[in-house]
């Protein structure tokens, strides 16, 4: 009932929709362009939860500018006086967005709390009485839940994808003790595990899933994925969309600009 003032204010245009606010549980991001819209936005929403007897937490109220420059415009956002912090990143929904709306940083994260996930489990693992096969369930149910956290919404590049093979390596290595000054090659070493690549196999197929499931859905998923923001192209090369690295679509036909979106 407190969204539902926000109607008519201006968020961001996307395929002829005005998306000014995304809600999940209590979990609220309001979206502008500019600084007075996104200014108006939290004025209402205080000022109505006061009405409903809710208060904003400042202290859990972050703000964000996510744009394509270098160093992320700065703006001063207030509630009742207070200014809201801005950040660089943040986490919504178990998910680190940054301001340059990229996904680098929540893939290192994801590979660097799976393999400390992993030697909490190094002594089973390890373990020579355990069969390979098992050491391979285990991981996968165990450090792979992990990792994947979140992969559906990945936009992949070969750099990412040699990380995420990087890792996977890097875990059977440890399972079979197969040091580095060993010398063996990676295919050594699967053949040592009788296993092979899968887990950016796995990593795909579910992308492919969940963006298959995206488009009958026709919700505001299908809408971000698809739908056209009006305006001008930013200088140099377009970035690979979502869309584009999933569904093979050439990143031209749709024509999108990357503005200065503020969280």
């Amino acid at each position: 009932m407190i969204l539902r003032e926000l109607d008519n204010i201006q968020g961001i245009g996307l395929g002829g929709h005005n998306i000014n606010n995304i809600r999940y549980a209590d979990d609220t991001v309001l979206i502008a362009q500019s600084e007075q819209s996104l200014q108006k936005m939290l004025d209402i929403v205080v000022k109505e939860s006061e009405i409903k007897g809710l208060s904003l937490n400042i202290a859990n109220t972050e703000s964000m500018t996510i744009s394509k420059k270098p160093q992320a415009p700065s703006f001063k956002i207030r509630s009742n006086g207070t200014q809201v912090k801005q950040v660089n990143q943040f986490k919504y929904l178990g998910y680190m967005l940054t301001s340059d709306g990229k996904c680098e940083n929540e893939i290192r994260k994801r590979i660097v709390t799976s393999t400390t996930t992993f030697k909490k489990l190094s002594p089973l693992m390890t373990n020579k009485n355990i069969h390979m096969d098992t050491k391979l369930r285990i991981l996968k149910a165990y450090v792979w839940s992990v990792l994947i956290y979140g992969c559906k919404c990945w936009t992949m590049n070969n750099t990412l994808k040699k990380k995420i093979e990087a890792a996977e390596m890097w875990f059977i290595r440890r399972i079979l003790k197969v040091s580095w000054k060993d010398k063996k090659t990676n295919d050594e070493v699967l053949d040592m595990a009788n296993t092979g690549r899968s887990l950016y196999s796995t990593i795909r197929g579910r992308q492919m899933k969940f963006t298959g499931h995206i488009y009958r859905a026709r919700g505001i998923e299908n809408l971000a994925m698809t739908g056209k923001i009006n305006g001008k192209k930013s200088c140099g090369r377009q970035r690979t969309t979502y869309v584009d690295k999933h569904l093979g679509k050439p990143g031209a036909a749709y024509k999108k600009p990357v503005h200065e979106v503020l969280l």
